[in-house]
């Protein structure tokens, strides 16, 4: 007997997923939110991270930036995720 094939909604997402969507948005709408994006953003912004002769000098600075973006991901906590 041949199985029947069934399609799921590409659409539907897991109910965690969902939750966690719903708590991102949240968030991010939050005045407290933006502020904080912004003072991340001229804080990243802050260190020069263009070319330079030095490769000691261009790897501090990645140090630091990576050091900030890591700092920031340590952060995030999402139940489920």
């Amino acid at each position: 007997m041949p199985q029947r094939k069934t399609k799921s909604p590409k659409h539907v997402a897991p109910r965690a997923a969902k939750a966690i969507l719903r708590q991102i948005a949240a968030r991010a709408r939050s005045p407290q939110f933006r502020r904080h994006l912004k003072d991340l953003l001229v804080e990243l912004c802050r260190v020069d991270t263009t070319p330079h002769s030095d490769v000691s000098v261009m790897r501090a600075a990645e140090d630091k930036v990576f050091g900030i973006l890591e700092r920031e991901l340590a952060k995030v906590n999402f139940a489920g995720a």
